[in-house]
């Protein structure tokens, strides 16, 4: 199939009356199939397992939006019932994030900003060990020492931040 179906969605956003802004979306992507011949014999394969995409984001600001705080989290998880899908999809992928700013003067000039993130993903050996090859990773590298390929693994784990001083106007 040249794309995937969505079975289902949902948004929802507003405000609560302690001040946070809050924003939520989940969606169903369905189980799509590849047909094939092969000798003379027609079958159907799985290529693409039922998906399930969540995000929720929530932001509340103090003194009249000079500082904020926000919360970010993100899930995929699929449904990978046959065994030929395990060592090519992941079965979950989770992130957690926190943002904030706080403006260091009554003009709104300066402002210090910053976020905090970690990731998780989750497959069978297979799966993780093409992560960890792949071209956004190489962890087989051999010219970097701060990470090594394991084809035992079955999770990859990580974490990301940045603090920044900014000049708005």
């Amino acid at each position: 199939p040249d794309h995937t179906h969505i079975i289902g969605a949902a948004k929802l956003s507003g405000k609560l009356s302690d001040g946070w802004s809050i924003g939520g979306l989940q969606a169903f992507t369905a189980r799509e199939y590849g047909h094939t011949d092969s000798a003379g014999v027609r079958f159907a394969d799985v290529t693409e397992p039922f998906t399930s995409y969540s995000v929720l984001r929530s932001l509340r600001e103090f003194n009249q939006g000079r500082q904020g705080l926000g919360l970010i989290t993100t899930a995929t998880v699929r449904d990978l019932n046959h065994d030929y899908l395990k060592p090519r999809f992941n079965r979950g992928a989770y992130t957690l994030g926190v943002d904030g700013w706080t403006m260091l003067d009554s003009e709104q000039l300066w402002v210090i900003t910053g976020w905090l993130s970690a990731t998780r993903v989750e497959g069978s050996t297979d799966a993780i060990t093409n992560l960890q090859n792949g071209s956004l990773h190489y962890y087989q590298r051999p010219d970097i020492s701060y990470v090594s390929l394991d084809p035992g693994a079955t999770s990859l784990s990580g974490y990301g931040g940045r603090v920044a001083l900014n000049k708005q106007k």
